[in-house]
């Protein structure tokens, strides 16, 4: 009948039909069910869950309340403070014991006061019997402790400081002594109350080291000795502090209830009697966790709990948290790969119609991009692209008008294209056909350059050949190295330069010939001389006296002493000449550098040395502040291959 009822039309007309009431009730009771079902199906019970690995309370005990417990998890006491204190003793005198303020910890104890009466409980009252002390000490070991209970061994010291015993016998220089004692117990602490009460059963021995005796005429006629074993029970008022680390960190481990918490605890107690609770606990926290989490905490659950309870759960949860992931990559990324791996992988996926609407609207995003990139750049390419894509797309008619508009701008583009590199009929084409072109200034502008330029040449040749100076003739070929005359420039020059190096014989000379005539009739003669020249050196050999001394002078104007001094530079290997300039200073007696001014000193021409040759520099100059000085020059230049030259002449002053 439920499946029947499909939509909320016949799910009301069947609630609302009397004929039907017997049925309303079953169907929503059933409905009722169903739902309990599946919420429970969804949410498992964590006590239900936890039951099977709960530690039992007999386990719990054996392991945390026994004198062989669980080290991590054995109670420890460090400290009691017991306000009130109220006991029976039996045998050998019955006793009843009052303590006040009874407090200690692991291993000793104290107590501000404590009464014992023999009498009941009428404490310090006539006629009856009682012992007060004052801060009785003792020692304790603990034997076994629980969460509320202790057993343990003690013994306690007494020493009296207040003593009544009211008999026939009342007069108290008749006592002997007041009555110490040593009490040795095994005593069991029950806790109630949460702690704040407890019972104690007292099984112990008493020793009265000094005797509480009654003489008369030196012998004893009373005695009232406490020393003998006795049973005791005593109910008090005060707390008692204990501490179980590993309980400690259970519970919180529980209070805390996260994965972290349980392997923590797991990985600190490693075999205790909670593990399988804790395991337990784990598992459902994790279930809890992938439930609400990522990939990564189905994949702790997975890992941890290969075969847990939870595991269909885990392997569902993360395969939709991978589709999940897909969507939202393919969403975030924006891209049909993506989109299409998505599709690939999830046909009939949770997501798959938002992936398709996002496919849809990216790849509208792309042909719009790729129009915009056709008509911005205006490019076939793009427009192909365009074409080729996007056959019957929304701008198909727009991009072959474009391509039509592009064919004919290729057309003038390309008769513009001719005339950069072209010269004035290029550029009369170009006016000819696009009168009103879109580059018609241009070209007009270079038609007028280049008419210019050929005035320029024809004026340049017409002075190179007119003067027949070489200088021009250089201008003219460095110019115009395309020029119209140039074969008519270079036939008149070759020679020129060609007598010119000869007798310079001088590298940049022929370098120029080389330059500006590379086909001449002389260009083999030229290039072997220039090889001679850079593979051989000039012999340079200089002669200069290493002193000179000062003499009369020879001119009416001039004063002694004179000095008069010169270098002769020769070359000696009849090869090639050299060219040299000199630079240096003349000093003083005293260290002063003089010179033709305060700069460069004293400088020399060119002195030029032919091949075979010699040339002398003489020069003169006076001073008696020169006697004792010296001249120091420094020649250096170049031979006729381009090898440099440095000499460096010093002359004394005597």
């Amino acid at each position: 009948m439920y499946q029947e009822l499909k939509t909320s039309v016949q799910l009301n007309q069947f609630l609302n039909s009397n004929k039907n009431s017997q049925m309303k009730k079953w169907f929503i009771l059933m409905l009722i069910l169903g739902c309990a079902t599946n919420l429970f199906a969804q949410n498992p019970d964590k006590s239900a869950f936890e039951k099977k690995f709960r530690t039992p309370a007999m386990a719990k005990f054996k392991n945390e309340n026994s004198f062989f417990a669980n080290p991590d998890f054995k109670w420890k006491n460090y400290f009691y403070f017991t306000f009130l204190d109220i006991g029976y003793q039996s045998a050998p005198k019955n006793l009843y014991v009052t303590d006040f303020c009874d407090f200690g910890g692991k291993y000793f104890r104290a107590k501000l006061f404590s009464a014992y009466s023999l009498d009941k409980l009428y404490l310090f009252k006539k006629e009856k019997t009682n012992i007060g002390y004052w801060f009785p000490i003792g020692v304790s070991l603990p034997v076994i402790t629980g969460s509320n209970y202790n057993i343990s061994l003690r013994c306690d010291y007494y020493w009296a400081i207040h003593f009544s015993d009211h008999s026939e016998y009342d007069d108290p220089e008749n006592y002997t002594q007041k009555p110490s004692i040593l009490d040795f117990q095994i005593q069991l602490d029950i806790y109630v109350k949460k702690a704040i009460s407890k019972l104690n059963l007292v099984y112990g021995y008493r020793k009265q080291l000094t005797e509480w005796n009654v003489v008369e005429s030196s012998l004893p006629i009373y005695s009232n000795n406490l020393t003998g074993p006795y049973l005791g029970i005593s109910w008090g008022f005060g707390v008692s502090f204990k501490e179980n680390n590993g309980l400690d960190d259970w519970k919180t481990a529980k209070k805390v209830n996260t994965i972290t918490s349980y392997e923590s605890f797991l990985k600190k107690y490693p075999g205790s009697h909670y593990e399988k609770e804790a395991t337990a606990r784990l598992e459902f926290a994790a279930y809890q966790t992938f439930e609400k989490g990522n990939i990564n905490d189905c994949k702790y659950y997975l890992t941890r709990f290969p075969t847990g309870l939870f595991l269909k759960e885990a392997q569902d949860r993360k395969e939709e948290l991978v589709e999940e992931n897909a969507y939202k990559s393919a969403v975030a990324s924006g891209t049909l790969p993506e989109c299409d791996r998505y599709l690939s992988n999830y046909r009939n996926g949770k997501f798959t119609k938002e992936v398709e609407a996002k496919k849809t609207e990216i790849y509208a995003k792309m042909e719009e991009t790729a129009y915009k990139n056709a008509i911005t750049t205006g490019s076939l390419l793009e427009c192909d692209r365009y074409l080729s894509n996007y056959r019957n797309g929304k701008y198909t008619s727009k991009i072959e008008a474009k391509k039509t508009e592009i064919y004919a701008v290729m057309k003038e583009d390309s008769i513009y294209n001719q005339t950069k590199n072209g010269g004035i009929a290029e550029c009369e084409n170009y006016q000819a056909i696009y009168p009103s072109g879109k580059y018609i200034q241009t070209v007009v502008a270079k038609k007028e350059k280049l008419k210019q330029e050929v005035r320029e040449e024809l004026n340049s040749y017409n002075n190179a050949v007119s003067s027949n100076n070489i200088d021009e003739m250089k201008h003219y070929l460095s110019a115009y190295p395309n020029g119209n005359h140039r074969a008519e420039v270079l036939k008149k020059v070759e020679p020129v330069f060609y007598n010119a190096a000869i007798k310079a014989d001088w590298y940049t000379e022929y370098e120029t010939y080389i330059k500006f005539c590379p086909d001449g009739s002389n260009i083999s003669k030229v290039t072997q001389r220039l090889e001679f020249l850079r593979t051989h050196t000039a012999k340079v050999e200089t002669d200069y006296p290493a002193n000179v001394k000062g003499g009369q002078s020879p001119y009416s104007n001039v004063s002694s002493p004179f000095f008069q001094w010169k270098v002769t530079f020769r070359e000696t290997g009849f090869k090639m000449g050299y060219k040299v300039e000199g630079k240096g200073w003349y000093y003083d007696n005293a260290g002063g550098a003089w010179g033709d001014n305060s700069y460069s000193g004293k400088t020399t021409e060119e002195l030029i040395i032919k091949p075979g040759g010699a040339k002398t520099y003489d020069t003169w100059f006076s001073g008696s502040e020169f006697v004792g000085g010296y001249i120091l020059m420094n020649f250096t230049g170049e031979d006729a291959g381009g090898h440099p030259i440095n000499v460096q002449v010093r002359i004394n002053c005597r």
